[in-house]
């Protein structure tokens, strides 16, 4: 077995159909030989059954069923069955461009690799307003998005981490680096994510050749729930929590209380911006985000410094 697509899916139903046949309608070719591994993540709906359907269609599906929540123990699982040299990640709720396989056969034959960080583009619906599409990185985050050009390249460190919903790494890979953080992620006790990011973070330093390869291509489908200011707002909450927990803020500061002086200065600045920004609307969701991640880091920092005082 050459490749190994690993699909990870919790109570996703009402889209796993439609993924599993852009899976099976994928490319391919007789150089190389590929499965598809889905893990159920102890789905309450209708997902079992749909992946039975599909096995009887297919011999290349094969099911797992992961009982402990986590996108990362289920990744984890998924490794752990994979008979694939090279794992493909996706996610259920994405498109894969029709070469995204025939593209990861082909680069692993021209390049010598030890991971691949595939383009993650935004699908936006019909009648999408046009500051949106203009304004496509104030989404980053809330769906995933992920784009460094059109040419392949080594990422080097002013290039943000792959993604979890099209990277690529040779199985090998995760005999010495280990799996993904059972701590983080969708399911985890830091549910905002990060568990791709980290285990990026761990590779580099074990100095693996990590490229961005723009061919290999997913669309992500931006639904009309995570663009509200609302949900925007919970994201980035989280995400500030994230940094602070995760000590990805480590620039020296003064501290009062535990906390940075400038989150102080900063959040009523931002707070009394935004009245005055309602008409600007980029502007007023560049002001939104960082208000959220803000008061996000400035909740970590609080939690931390109680839980210092409670164990002094």
């Amino acid at each position: 077995m050459d490749i190994s697509i690993i699909l990870c899916t919790y109570n996703r139903s009402q889209y796993l159909g439609q993924m599993l046949d852009n899976l099976l309608s994928l490319k391919s070719d007789a150089s190389f030989d590929h499965e598809i591994i889905i893990v159920d993540n102890n789905s309450k709906d209708k997902t079992k059954e749909i992946i039975g359907s599909f096995i009887h269609k297919s011999n290349r599906i094969r099911y797992v069923f992961e009982p402990k929540q986590g996108t990362s123990n289920a990744r984890n699982a998924g490794i752990a069955h994979a008979k694939g040299a090279i794992l493909a990640f996706t996610d259920d709720d994405v498109v894969v461009d029709n070469d995204w396989l025939l593209n990861i056969a082909h680069f692993s034959k021209e390049y010598d690799f030890d991971a691949i960080g595939g383009k993650v583009l935004f699908l936006f619906p019909p009648q999408t307003p046009q500051w949106m599409i203009d304004h496509q990185d104030m989404f980053w985050g809330p769906i995933p998005y992920h784009y460094h050009g059109e040419a392949v390249k080594l990422y080097d460190q002013t290039m943000n981490s792959f993604v979890g919903a099209n990277m690529i790494i040779k199985k090998k890979v995760f005999d010495e680096a280990g799996g993904f953080d059972t701590d983080l992620g969708p399911g985890s006790a830091i549910p905002f994510g990060g568990e791709d990011t980290v285990f990026f973070t761990k590779i580099q330093k074990l100095n693996k050749k990590i490229y961005y390869n723009p061919n290999i291509t997913i669309h992500h489908p931006v639904k009309k729930d995570r663009i509200t200011l609302k949900f925007i707002a919970k994201w980035c909450y989280s995400f500030g929590h994230y940094l602070i927990i995760m000590n990805r803020n480590p620039k020296p500061h003064v501290y009062y209380f535990g906390i940075p002086r400038y989150l102080y200065r900063e959040i009523p600045l931002i707070l009394l911006s935004l009245p005055f920004l309602a008409f600007n609307k980029p502007l007023f969701l560049k002001n939104w985000r960082l208000l959220y991640i803000r008061l996000g880091m400035l909740d970590a920092y609080r939690s931390k410094t109680h839980t210092k005082e409670t164990h002094q």
